[in-house]
């Protein structure tokens, strides 16, 4: 499938990932509450992944979070640990995660260490 003129593809995003400063705040929403707004935001493009926001820690309300078993490992980032966000009876899995100690800290990956990944659209993220 092409994409239109207005779109991209994720299959065009390049390998290492490109890290782009998000120009856009980023807002998200779970059960009425704002779990993250920033103005600070990164935006990783990785092949065949759609665009990823990562967070600074003090612009997330990490109360609602649950850290999970699950990990994962990227050979560009390292491993990575995920949480659950959790508001009274509703729950999403394994949404949010972040790299505690990248591999290639030397490198652009750097800023994994004060950023928190989030895989949303951009804009808000309603539940």
């Amino acid at each position: 499938m092409t994409p239109s003129a207005d779109q991209e593809s994720v299959w065009d995003y390049p390998r290492p990932p490109a890290i782009r400063e998000c120009r856009k705040p980023v807002k998200i929403i779970f059960a009425d509450i704002v779990l993250a707004e920033t103005s600070t935001a990164i935006c990783i493009l990785e092949t065949s992944h759609p665009p990823t926001y990562y967070i600074p820690p003090e612009d997330i309300d990490m109360q609602w979070l649950l850290p999970v078993k699950r990990t994962s490992f990227c050979e560009w980032k390292g491993h990575a640990v995920y949480f659950d966000i959790i508001k009274d009876t509703r729950h999403h899995p394994q949404v949010a995660w972040t790299y505690p100690e990248p591999d290639h800290a030397d490198n652009q990956w750097r800023y994994d260490r004060s950023h928190k990944g989030w895989s949303v659209p951009s804009g808000d993220y309603h539940s």
